[in-house]
């Protein structure tokens, strides 16, 4: 008993290391992510140029995550975990050189910054892999959410740092500041990738077989399209281009540009934990679909807001209702699979998804050029989800698994 006592403590901790690792990563994600449209446009650039870079990064997550989906079942999650880590080093490092638009193009490609602060990079399908095999299937909608939940939260706090950028930049020059940013996400690269070295995740390794079996692809593939929509409505709403719409409209400040995501980034982490309770009552598909649609229209009232009061509100509110999905998405894919396939799964839903939400930056940056009187971007992007809303749930009526619950 000592023995199995001793094992599950392991696997807890191993756990804890991984949402500690979390926490940190997405807080410095989150607050560089909000800081390079502004380092972007001090040194220049328009928002098309800061678009296309949005877009590069999230091909290059698409391509990663895909590689990850391949090779998962290979060289084992710890292997792509210090591979995910060593991402942000290149990160960090490349970022801090000042280099020509060319550069900055296959930096962002190969980095693991993203417009999203974290969420869409190989981490986060990996470590979602990772925690599946490290708690027994009852609590993974929950494990997810505290995931989630975690992740919002620090992502909301580094939304809110962002109102000190004007004191560091006056204190120690633009310049100065952002490269001792930069390298500092490098430092922070290398001391991840030194904890997954070591850490012993030997019960969370894959076994060596094939991706995903045959009677698992068809259903995976049809959840992948449908995916699709939806990241591609979600790549409207990239959180540096919504920065430079609210600036242009509104006229609003870097720090209450920050308050802004912090409030939403604290209401999206508690619909974090939220959505495993709602889920034991209608089932994860129900759950994954009652805050889509209400939450596009939110995103179409935003676009259209006369004042940025209004404009604020249905982006706070929003950032609830569209988050109800995420710790349930990773559960409902999870039970369309047997375990082995579970890194596969995850990885191949996730590399379109963020393939498809690449095209969507240059887009808005387009329309945030043509016009900034209304969020054109935003208006696409509501439309767009509510699209996705009607496609899941006649898959979900199809398949007749909306009353697939997670044991409580």
């Amino acid at each position: 008993m000592n023995s199995v006592q001793a094992s599950f403590g392991r696997l807890v901790f191993q756990a804890r290391i991984i949402l500690g690792i979390r926490a940190v990563r997405v807080f410095c994600d989150s607050f560089i992510a909000l800081m390079i449209p502004l380092y972007l446009t001090a040194r220049g650039f328009d928002a098309v140029a800061v678009g296309t870079i949005a877009s590069c990064m999230l091909l290059g997550s698409a391509f990663t995550i895909g590689a990850a989906g391949v090779l998962a079942h290979r060289v084992g999650l710890r292997v792509l975990l210090c591979v995910a880590s060593l991402s942000m080093v290149v990160s960090g490092i490349g970022w801090s050189l000042d280099a020509a638009l060319p550069s900055l193009f296959l930096i962002a490609f190969f980095g693991s910054l993203n417009p999203h602060g974290g969420e869409a990079n190989l981490f986060r399908p990996i470590e979602h892999a990772a925690l599946a095999e490290l708690v027994p299937p009852a609590s993974q909608t929950t494990v997810f959410g505290y995931y989630s939940f975690i992740g919002a939260m620090a992502g909301a706090l580094g939304a809110l740092s962002i109102g000190v950028l004007p004191a560091i930049f006056d204190a120690l020059g633009r310049h100065t500041a952002s490269t001792a940013i930069f390298l500092g996400y490098a430092v922070l690269g290398g001391a991840v990738l030194a904890i997954y070295a070591r850490l012993g995740l030997n019960g969370a390794e894959a076994p060596r077989q094939r991706a995903l079996a045959p009677g698992s692809r068809g259903r995976v593939a049809k959840l992948t399209a449908i995916f699709c929509v939806d990241a591609f409505g979600g790549g409207f709403v990239v959180n540096a281009l919504i920065i430079l719409w609210l600036t242009s409209r509104f006229g609003t400040s870097v720090a209450e540009s920050g308050a802004l995501f912090f409030t939403a980034g604290v209401m999206a982490a508690a619909a974090q934990l939220f959505a495993a309770p709602i889920s034991r009552r209608i089932g994860l598909g129900g759950t994954m679909l009652i805050g889509h649609v209400p939450s596009s229209l939110l995103l179409i009232g935003a676009a259209m807001a006369p004042t940025f009061g209004i404009a604020a509100a249905c982006l706070i509110l929003r950032g609830f209702l569209s988050q109800l999905d995420v710790p349930t998405r990773a559960a409902f894919v999870f039970s369309q699979v047997a375990p082995v396939e579970r890194a596969a799964a995850i990885s191949l839903t996730l590399m379109p998804f963020s393939l498809a939400a690449a095209a969507a930056p240059f887009l808005s940056g387009w329309l945030l050029q043509a016009s900034s009187t209304i969020g054109w971007h935003l208006l696409a992007a509501g439309v767009v989800r509510l699209v996705y809303a009607v496609l899941f749930f006649f898959f979900v009526l199809h398949h007749r698994i909306g009353d697939i619950r997670p044991s409580p």
